[in-house]
């Protein structure tokens, strides 16, 4: 018994061996990582785009900044239509008529609905920030990620066998490095 205990020991060792060598080669280690995650979601909060940049990620900022473009000339579009309806629902409350030719219900209508839009697009804006911070948090993490040629994925089918005697179909996925001989 204890000589199986001690191979097995010994194989323990020498598998904790192979890990420390292979993250050695793949990089693994915080002091070879060039980029702080901290950094970039910092930098993303301060101005939009700039943790991108922070991250050598630079085609994302010109997306980034058309979408806040269309977003912000959308809420200044609807804003100023919102106006538009409000004031005339005032003159039709106030003098029974109005500039656009249209009864109260269809000016009360008409402002709730620019109303609401102008807020889900401030809304769409927010989650747009939120969302920039985010990638330029997962960039950094990744940003030691190792994309070279000899990993690769393999799928297979694969048949498990459940507890009373059911069995499952699935897909089974293995990462691992090619080997070149």
């Amino acid at each position: 018994m204890f000589c199986i205990q001690n191979i097995q020991a010994k194989k323990h060792v020498k598998n904790i061996q192979f890990a420390l060598q292979t993250s050695e080669k793949l990089n693994f280690s915080k002091k070879s990582q060039d980029n702080s995650f901290r950094k970039a979601w910092l930098y993303a909060a301060i101005l939009p785009g700039l943790g991108q940049v922070y991250n050598k990620k630079y085609w994302k900022v010109p997306i980034l900044y058309v979408f806040l473009a269309g977003l912000g000339w959308g809420i200044y579009d609807q804003h100023q239509k919102y106006f538009t309806f409000r004031r005339a629902l005032f003159q039709e409350q106030a003098t029974g008529k109005n500039d656009l030719s249209l009864n109260i219900d269809q000016l009360r209508h008409q402002t709730e609905v620019y109303r609401k839009d102008r807020d889900w697009l401030i809304l769409c804006i927010g989650l747009l920030y939120i969302i920039n911070i985010l990638d330029a948090h997962v960039d950094a993490h990744l940003y030691t990620f190792d994309l070279s040629d000899d990993l690769a994925l393999q799928v297979k089918p694969a048949v498990h066998l459940l507890p009373h005697k059911k069995s499952g179909v699935g897909l089974s996925f293995v990462l691992h490095r090619k080997v070149c001989v």
